[in-house]
């Protein structure tokens, strides 16, 4: 029987993580959202979260009691991404400049490379951050 690679790399992660650590280990499906920055460089903030950190944010914005639906996970993440980006440029420009975002784009899975991925944590779990062609505007 051949398996996959995949199949194989998960069943060693949960293995070793359960039998040295007692953690239990299972992989995810990523969601992520991207704004490109249009003005005044262009660049783009992505972020990636799995899904089940993701509800968790969601149940804290909608409330625990409320069934998180799929459209409200692409609600909270589009949202997320916004606010990550509005904050990140308004701390590279100046007052008097401004800037102008695209609508968030979305998808499952892994998004394309747009920048070196920076891992944040939480209690949760973690998330992963990437921005491109915005390191000019540090300076």
């Amino acid at each position: 029987m051949v398996k996959s690679l995949q199949s194989v790399v998960a069943g060693a992660v949960s293995a070793t993580m359960e039998e040295m650590f007692f953690i239990e280990a299972s992989s995810s499906d990523y969601l992520w959202s991207r704004v490109r920055v249009l003005e005044p460089c262009e660049g783009a903030v992505t972020m990636v979260f799995p899904r089940k950190l993701l509800t968790l944010a969601a149940a804290a914005i909608f409330g625990e009691d409320e069934r998180i639906r799929e459209q409200t996970l692409w609600d909270t993440l589009a949202e997320i991404v916004n606010t990550v980006a509005g904050r990140i440029l308004g701390e590279l420009l100046s007052e008097d400049r401004t800037f102008k975002l695209s609508v968030p784009e979305s998808g499952t899975g892994w998004p394309s490379k747009s920048g070196d991925p920076e891992i944040y944590m939480t209690e949760s779990g973690g998330f992963v951050v990437m921005t491109s062609g915005l390191e000019a505007l540090g300076n």
